[in-house]
């Protein structure tokens, strides 16, 4: 796990950035529509070297004494799911869920590579490259960000079809591809280092739906984001829009050069990815609905309100729906099922061009 000053450090990474109404970013860090969301990614990577979230966001140490974040574990029991769930629910309250897309929903996208590739029954090496990825994510806190590929507004509204695609393929070569066009909107591209470019972009190789991972500062690409939430200047008057904002941005590709290592051939959307999302998705709802729920606790309290029979029904409704939700999660990791290899679907053949997969 590296420290917030070293992923604060890796955003200089002469990235392309535009924000709406701000112009061209010249450091995120810095900037004042950047800076404060950057500072909460800082706090999540060192709030695991604090001794008081410990046994909340590490796991129990292995053989050699080693405990390691929850948030890059590959779970394979039913404690593996409770701990992480464990760590996602108390992460995402402290954003009141706000926080949609963090460092640990990165490593899941790398997660949910690897489950899609093993369901399609790719080669051994796409695979390969797949746990590979996933491991430098585990092993370095790299922040990946998911995109599902589709193109941009203007791109769908195109007469030809042909040219409605996000991406085109520019040209192939032995050690990779080179794509040009534009990804639809997608969340924390400011932020984050990596975007994983879903099979929506319109690519085919060989017949079979190509998604990317397609690095933030690589040359070529730039990053079209929204303008900034509405907020005020005290943040005392707006605490949510001023600290988390997550900037949903749009991406930019000029002849972007892509190694096959980070091209994977999975099925069009839903893709197999989305199963390890959704999980962390439903924990950032369900922090969303007990911050909701609190304020109106408090409320009803600070208006005198607690005998009153239609705001206690009002109450009793959001109760019901808040451990609803929170049961469901718990019954889910406490029941899952895993597969194995030899559980996994036969599909539509293997893929094996010598450039792709040597």
């Amino acid at each position: 796990m590296r420290t917030g000053a070293e992923y604060r450090q890796a955003l200089r990474d002469g990235r392309r950035v535009w924000v709406m109404g701000e112009g061209l970013i010249e450091d995120v860090t810095t900037h004042p529509a950047t800076r404060a969301m950057v500072e909460e990614y800082v706090v999540w990577y060192d709030r695991h070297f604090d001794p008081e979230w410990a046994d909340v966001l590490l796991a129990p140490a292995d053989a050699r004494g080693k405990r390691q974040p929850w948030a890059y574990v590959i779970p394979e029991s039913s404690d593996d799911l409770r701990g992480m769930g464990r760590s996602f629910s108390k992460t995402t309250f402290l954003s009141a869920g706000n926080i949609t897309h963090t460092p640990a929903y990165g490593h899941l996208i790398a997660l949910g590579v690897v489950t899609a590739v093993q369901d399609c029954n790719a080669a051994p090496q796409q695979i390969a490259n797949a746990l590979a990825y996933r491991e430098q994510i585990a092993g370095t806190g790299r922040f990946l960000t998911f995109c599902g590929g589709a193109a941009t507004i203007g791109y769908r509204l195109r007469e030809d079809p042909s040219e409605r695609n996000a991406l085109r393929l520019v040209r192939e070569t032995d050690a990779g591809v080179m794509l040009s066009g534009k990804i639809g909107m997608h969340t924390s591209p400011a932020y984050a280092e990596d975007v994983y470019v879903g099979a929506l972009n319109g690519i085919e190789i060989d017949g079979h739906h190509a998604s990317f991972i397609v690095p933030i500062g690589a040359s070529g690409v730039t990053t079209l984001c929204r303008k900034i939430a509405v907020r005020d200047v005290n943040p005392f008057v707006a605490p949510l829009s001023n600290r988390y904002d997550e900037l949903d941005g749009q991406m930019w590709l000029d002849d972007v050069f892509v190694p096959w290592e980070h091209v994977f051939l999975v099925e069009p959307s839903p893709e197999p990815i989305a199963r390890w999302l959704l999980w962390h998705h439903l924990y950032g709802w369900l922090a969303k609905s007990e911050f909701t729920l609190g304020l109106a606790l408090a409320l009803t309290d600070a208006m005198g309100l607690k005998q009153h029979e239609p705001t206690i029904e009002y109450l009793v409704d959001m109760i019901a729906e808040v451990q609803t939700a929170r049961s469901c999660q718990a019954a889910a990791e406490l029941d899952p099922q895993f597969r194995g290899a030899r559980d996994r679907p036969r599909t539509r053949g293997v893929v094996r061009r010598r450039r792709l997969y040597r």
